[in-house]
């Protein structure tokens, strides 16, 4: 991978992951990108702090069925690429190991995304075609460019 991300941005990174792991919401929301809740809040009529309250309910609600065995964010196997407008960003793969009641677990592999906005390193998972719908209404430059 190239040297993108810094010492300080894998270990923004890895904050992320343990505070997922540790059912941190708050911390988790910490790396949604800015526009991404200011689009939300301007398409659903509310404000951006009641987005994000929305967002750590649905988080949690969704949680609280599931045990977490594994997630792993693969720094080592990211890849790099620049949108038309020149924003850099980096594809990481995305590992999640989820157990249902006595169920066995699922697996699901992913990409994280990570760019920077205004110094800062963002994160959206990128899973379906609805966080891209929601990514692409707030960051444009990343239409047409292939992330899932």
């Amino acid at each position: 991978m190239n040297r993108i991300l810094i010492a300080e941005d894998e270990d923004r990174i890895a904050r992320f992951e343990q505070a997922f792991e540790q059912g941190d919401m708050d911390a988790v929301l910490t790396v949604v990108p800015p526009k991404v809740i200011s689009s939300a809040a301007d398409t659903y009529g509310l404000t951006e702090p009641q987005v994000l309250a929305a967002m750590k309910q649905a988080m949690i609600n969704a949680m609280a069925a599931v045990t977490v065995e594994e997630y792993e964010i693969d720094l080592a196997a990211a890849t790099t690429g620049e949108t038309a407008s020149g924003r850099v960003y980096v594809l990481i793969p995305t590992t999640t190991l989820i157990r249902v009641g006595e169920q066995d677990p699922v697996r699901s592999d992913t990409v994280t995304l990570a760019f920077r906005d205004d110094g800062t390193w963002y994160l959206v998972r990128i899973d379906d075609e609805q966080q891209v719908a929601s990514l692409t209404a707030a960051y444009p430059e990343f239409d047409g460019v292939d992330l899932i």
